[in-house]
């Protein structure tokens, strides 16, 4: 049984509690080591998910049920484990294997395969992430975070924390379809290329758009949170905010005009 860092647990229990807010700046933004974790399914197909990268989960890693269920992956017994999570306590005795896996926000090339123990179905529903990778599996990849620099590492790669409530089901959606735009995403000692995919992805960011929740901004209410701001800065704020209020009536738009062709430079 592995010992959690936790002192809160004094049984050897597991344990995978999100203790990594961070005291920014900003005192209403709290980020946390949260990114993308994109996983092939039976059939090579990958699937995106949240993926909370836990220095408190003493463990290889958890995976939960309904994660596993989209994978449509098989699972295997295993010793029975004792588990405390922000969705409640659990005992799992089986477990899944994960090949090939991604963190695509920090990687368009790098791979790594885990063994994580299954969450049961019933403490699955309350549960934000569909992988939660734990101690073990951070050494063993060079995965790790920062709580004083608000990063995410993979080795030298690097990406920033966000807020809890970032990786919305529309910006999934997103990053799903563009994963499956380009070649077919490989380890970085394969150098064969694939053909890209068409359509379907772009019924994935149709179907991202209509998903996403719109909803008419208060501008009023937003200009009293702009702390940051002298009292002049937010009144002329608030002035063109209210001139243009009309971008922010909470609907999607309908572009008339010629196409518009941004070209950047390499």
């Amino acid at each position: 049984m592995v010992q959690s860092d936790d002192e809160s647990i004094s049984d050897g229990s597991h344990s995978s509690n999100e203790f990594m807010e961070v005291t920014s700046s900003k005192p209403t933004e709290n980020l946390h080591p949260i990114t993308v974790v994109a996983a092939p399914d039976k059939e090579g197909k990958r699937t995106a998910a949240k993926i909370l990268i836990d220095q408190c989960c003493t463990d290889q890693g958890l995976i939960s049920f309904e994660f596993a269920k989209k994978l449509g992956l098989p699972t295997r017994r295993a010793d029975k484990d004792r588990y405390l999570t922000a969705a409640g306590p659990f005992e799992t005795n089986e477990e899944v294997e994960l090949s090939n896996c991604m963190l695509p926000c920090l990687s368009s090339n790098r791979t790594f395969s885990v063994t994580l123990r299954l969450i049961p179905e019933e403490n699955s529903k309350s549960l934000n992430y569909g992988v939660i990778l734990g101690q073990q599996a951070m050494r063993k990849f060079d995965i790790d975070t920062s709580i004083t620099r608000s990063i995410i590492s993979w080795g030298e790669l690097e990406i920033p924390m966000v807020p809890r409530n970032h990786w919305t089901k529309e910006r999934l959606l997103l990053h799903k379809a563009r994963l499956t735009k380009g070649p077919t995403l490989q380890s970085a000692d394969e150098e064969s290329e694939q053909p890209p995919q068409s359509d379907p992805n772009e019924v994935l960011e149709t179907e991202a758009l209509i998903a996403t929740n719109y909803q008419k901004h208060d501008v009023d209410k937003y200009i009293v949170t702009r702390t940051d701001l002298a009292e002049d800065q937010r009144s002329k704020l608030l002035h063109v905010l209210k001139k243009y209020e009309q971008l922010f009536l909470g609907r999607r738009g309908n572009w008339k005009g010629q196409p518009v062709d941004i070209k950047v430079k390499a």
